[in-house]
């Protein structure tokens, strides 16, 4: 692209320069604010016609309840209550619960024969050794 029609060339003419304009991405990228600008217009539109059509509609029939009038068949008369004193709860201390002395475990004897017995406490070289 020439430095003379940089200044009048759109971003998407920069972009698409050199490139394959014909597959339709070209198009839809022109396309683009348009398409928005309809898309912000309807839907700017179609609130203001839901909203003005309750406004109409609540001006041309009004919700009109019925007044009540209420009269009291005696008059009410507001004394202070006195609450009895409230007795003393006398808290009971929780009982101390002796901890479990620990159960001790001692291993049954070994039950291997005498050479098994040896033989478990060498390292693998000794072994290798008697065998």
């Amino acid at each position: 692209m020439n430095t003379t029609n940089l200044h009048t060339a759109s971003f998407d003419e920069i972009i698409f320069e050199g490139r394959n304009k014909a597959y339709g991405a070209f198009v839809l990228r022109q396309l683009y604010s348009r398409h928005l600008a309809r898309a912000l217009a309807i839907t700017v539109s179609l609130t203001l016609l839901l909203v003005s059509v309750t406004l109409v509609m609540e001006r041309l029939f009004p919700t009109v309840l019925p007044k009540v009038n209420v009269v009291p068949d005696k008059l009410t008369i507001l004394t202070d209550v006195v609450l009895p004193p409230q007795q003393k709860t006398i808290e009971t201390p929780k009982p101390v619960i002796a901890r479990p002395q620990p159960v001790v475990v001692t291993p049954p004897p070994m039950w291997l024969p005498k050479w098994s017995r040896t033989n478990c406490l060498l390292n693998p070289y000794q072994r290798l050794i008697l065998l």
